[in-house]
């Protein structure tokens, strides 16, 4: 595995809470995160690849998640912040879609990425909510 590629796990019925995304979010006079790609307006297709980027200050690890339908839809392995970036796959909402057709919404949907620190449990550093398209 190399450095800002993240590998993800589904982890099968855990739900989240659709909030509201907040911008950037400054931890102290010297420590910050925030995600600079996608932005709330980005529509990514199915399936194609782009890079989860991020600007910071002063912090370590972090876990990216994803949520979308009030379902997670995995999170990465430890990524080095300083990095300032991770490869990312947009996933395919319908892999994840149990029981009726009705049961998850049909394109475009949005899909929020999360990156939370790792040194501090998972402390919410940044969120932003993308439309997936088909």
């Amino acid at each position: 595995i190399s450095q800002g590629v993240c590998i993800y796990e589904v982890k099968e019925g855990t739900t989240f809470r659709q909030e509201e995304s907040s911008s950037k979010q400054t931890i102290g006079q010297d420590r910050y995160l925030s995600i600079t790609s996608p932005t709330p307006t980005t529509q990514w297709k199915v399936g194609s690849e782009h890079n989860i980027t991020w600007e910071s200050e002063g912090v370590g690890d972090v876990d990216i998640s994803h949520v979308a339908g009030g379902r997670d839809l995995g999170t990465s392995s430890p990524v080095d912040a300083s990095i300032g970036f991770s490869a990312y796959q947009v996933p395919d909402m319908r892999r994840f879609m149990t029981g009726s057709s009705d049961s998850f919404p049909s394109f475009p949907h949005e899909v929020r990425i999360l990156i939370n620190s790792r040194e501090e449990g998972l402390e919410l550093l940044d969120e932003v909510t993308y439309t997936v398209i088909e």
